[in-house]
Parts: C-alpha cells; structure tokens; sequence
C-alpha cells in the first residue's frame, strides 16, 4: 500500500511489500451501524409480497388489509395465511384457523419459530421464497 491521509489531515505510511510473496499488504476497514427492527418492518413491502403469495396459489386476489398483521385467504383446498410479524396475536390467528379442521399454509418471516409454538399436521409452515425477499424486502421500488 502507498498509504493515505487520515481525517486529521495526517499523512500514513502504507504498509508495503511482504519480501516473501513480492505482494503488497493490505487492510479492509468495514463501517458497520445499527438498524433499528421497526425500520426493516416497515420497509417491507408486505402488500406486494401478500399478492404474490396469493397468485402463486393460483387463488383470487383479496386487499392486502395495512391494519392487520395477519393476512388472510381462503382457497377450496386450504387456507392460507401471511404474517407480517410474528407475536402472540398472529400465533393466535394461526390456532384459532386451525380450529376450521382446514390445512393451513403459512408464509412468515420466522416458520421454524411458528412450529415450534404450533405444532399440528395440517398447518404447512413456509419461509418467505427469496425471490419476494430480493424483490419486496429492502424497501426498494421497481
């Protein structure tokens, strides 16, 4: 490395050349801050991941509903249902649908935690496929 000139206007010497391999040596300096949960959340596009969700089970499309965490729909073979988060109110939603006798099949951001709150042979936990994640899970808009 040559060097560089810290923010004090201070001039570094760079680091040079290890004799042995004739290669210069370097550094990577990594900046890294904390983000806060309720920022990711909301950057989430969770009304286009709804109707992706839904087309691929070849189902209607119902309103993504912005005052719920639980979205829900229901199909002639199953329900299915998308958790925005996942607290005692959504795992609520989950048992009370499992009472219908139905399949369930729900897409969350956390399905190996929901299964191990719920454990029932007709509920079907999935990830969130990563392609909605790449899509409508940084908050960008296509």
């Amino acid at each position: 490395m040559l060097g560089f000139t810290n923010q004090k206007a201070e001039k570094v010497e760079g680091l040079g050349v290890n004799p042995s391999t004739k290669l210069r040596t370097g550094f990577a300096y990594l900046k890294t801050r904390r983000i806060a949960s309720e920022i990711l959340l909301s950057e989430i596009q969770h009304s286009q991941i709804w109707t992706a969700l839904q087309l691929s089970h070849g189902a209607a499309l119902s309103a993504f509903n912005p005052n719920s965490t639980v979205q829900q729909l229901q199909t002639t073979d199953n329900t299915v249902m998308y958790l925005c988060q996942l607290t005692e109110q959504e795992l609520t939603a989950v048992t009370d649908c499992l009472q219908t006798l139905q399949t369930v099949v729900v897409y969350c951001w956390q399905p190996a935690l929901l299964t191990q709150y719920i454990a029932d042979e007709n509920l079907t936990c999935l990830p969130i496929p990563e392609i909605l994640i790449d899509r409508f899970g940084t908050g960008v808009k296509a």
